[in-house]
């Protein structure tokens, strides 16, 4: 398989039927084309951004699990990059942010590319400092999302650190 995130895209935010996403979304030249900067302010504007305030997109059931996270662990959880860089974060959240990822990847909220990171970020996180297995995708398939986020000129060093752990930490989860 190449390194062009379209792939890797269409690989990890499918749906698990036989549309693509290119097929659900629309990838095509339609598509906005973000420089690195672009991309690289607008992930650090999610990874700073409320949990409760996006997360509920979702659907009903989220608030609660929100609220019942606030009341045990007050202080933390509250923020997208606090998730993806927890030693230990809950895996319902990550659960979340991965659903969060699929959805607005699939309706264009977010550039397809934030949306990809935010989704293997999530699933590397619950895999190697959780130790579940919140995806179908192969720990192949998680090494190479993994590689494409690291590669990333517009991925956060401190995001892209955390990343180049957690696909060390893949090599050891068997």
């Amino acid at each position: 398989m190449s390194d062009n995130p379209s792939n890797l895209v269409e690989r990890a935010l499918a749906v698990g039927n036989s549309k693509t996403l290119s097929d659900l979304i629309g990838m095509n030249a339609n598509r906005p084309q973000w420089s690195a900067a672009d991309l690289s302010s607008m992930l650090r504007h999610q990874l700073a951004a409320p949990l409760q305030a996006d997360l509920p997109i979702l659907g009903p059931d989220v608030l609660p699990i929100l609220q019942r996270i606030a009341v045990a662990s007050p202080g933390a959880w509250q923020i997208f990059g606090d998730v993806l860089s927890g030693d230990h974060p809950p895996i319902d959240l990550l659960k979340m942010i991965k659903d969060y990822a699929r959805q607005t990847g699939k309706d264009q909220t977010l550039p397809i590319e934030i949306a990809t990171a935010m989704y293997y970020a999530s699933i590397l996180a619950a895999r190697t400092r959780c130790g579940e297995k919140i995806t179908s995708l192969s720990d192949a398939a998680l090494r190479d999302g993994a590689k494409w986020m690291i590669d990333a000129e517009w991925i956060d060093s401190a995001l892209r650190q955390q990343i180049s752990r957690d696909l060390q930490r893949l090599a050891d989860v068997r």
